[in-house]
């Protein structure tokens, strides 16, 4: 019952919250980041879930409600880290900006480990730890990269 309860409470405060901050971007950046986040989590998820069975979701190998975190949960965080990312500031913000997800991520991993609806089988927090500022940097990447081929839009449809 607690696993649920985790998992449920963090799908409804992570996508309330997401609703409900103000929105920096646009509607094709929200569409285009939230789909490479999940592409990103399902890739990951497929290589160290599936093929290599190092931590997964529930029960071991293909557990559809898994997709209910997956699905829930990543958007929802997705579109309030780049909502929130004080993309005016300077480099020591945007660096603590991360790290506070960072650590957010962590603690949040934990959590899920002790509400036991997420697992590890060789996976160890030391390695998420390790990641995590590297996929906040890509998902803001990711953004950047998005504005820069819409930015030339008008550039390339002139062609």
């Amino acid at each position: 019952m607690e696993l649920w309860f985790h998992l449920l409470v963090s799908i409804v405060v992570f996508n309330g919250t997401a609703y409900l901050i103000p929105k920096k971007l646009t509607l094709l950046e929200h569409y285009t980041t939230i789909l490479f986040s999940l592409l990103l989590a399902l890739v990951t998820d497929v290589t160290l879930n599936l093929n290599f069975d190092l931590y997964g979701y529930f029960d071991a190998g293909v557990d559809r409600i898994g997709y209910l975190a997956i699905y829930g949960i990543y958007p929802a965080v997705n579109v309030l880290f780049l909502n929130l990312f004080p993309y005016h500031r300077s480099l020591t913000v945007k660096s603590l900006y991360i790290a506070g997800w960072w650590l957010f991520a962590v603690v949040y991993e934990y959590t899920t480990l002790q509400a036991g609806w997420f697992y590890y089988n060789g996976w160890k927090l030391q390695y998420s730890t390790v990641i995590y500022p590297f996929l906040y940097m890509l998902l803001y990447w990711n953004l950047k990269w998005v504005r820069r081929i819409h930015d030339s839009k008008g550039e390339s449809a002139a062609r």
